[in-house]
């Protein structure tokens, strides 16, 4: 009977964690910016902290930026795994259990493989003096997102077996 609200669970959790602080960056031991899962996925501006946070900055009205993207570029691994959960949750209540266990594996499954992918693809076209000079810090709401997306997705499992 619990297996059965693991995987609509999962997604909600997952989901909530969007809205959450998913990684800091951080110059030396400040933070200077914090991005939320949906700041990612959307391509939204995150929020600036410390020293910036006076400053009024605008990624949209930004001519260069560091890799030259600006705010309105997605993170391709951050909208999958955001609208693969979305997609999860929404299912869950429109199909019947033995059409929704395969979908709901795949989901589950595929959002928390873009959310590790998501680790590996940000940053990765700093050169390494830059690197030296800034980190990226994830914070838990991230790896709650991943577990309970995993979780969601391996409690379909199960069923898919049957």
């Amino acid at each position: 009977m619990l297996d059965r609200f693991l995987s609509p669970v999962g997604f909600g959790i997952t989901l909530i964690c969007f809205l959450l602080t998913f990684c800091e960056i951080k110059c030396g031991n400040k933070s200077v910016v914090a991005i939320s899962g949906v700041n990612m996925a959307l391509g939204t501006d995150p929020e600036f902290k410390g020293l910036l946070a006076d400053e009024d900055l605008s990624l949209d009205d930004a001519e260069e930026m560091i890799d030259g993207e600006t705010s309105g570029d997605r993170n391709i691994y951050a909208s999958i795994a955001f609208f693969a959960s979305i997609a999860g949750l929404v299912l869950f209540f429109i199909l019947g259990r033995n059409i929704y266990s395969p979908i709901g594996l795949v989901a589950g499954l595929g959002a928390a493989a873009c959310l590790v992918l998501l680790q590996f693809d940000l940053g990765k076209d700093l050169d390494e003096e830059d690197l030296k000079l800034v980190s990226f810090e994830w914070q838990p709401a991230y790896w709650v997102a991943l577990t309970a997306s995993f979780l969601a997705g391996i409690s379909n499992l199960r069923r898919v077996r049957r």
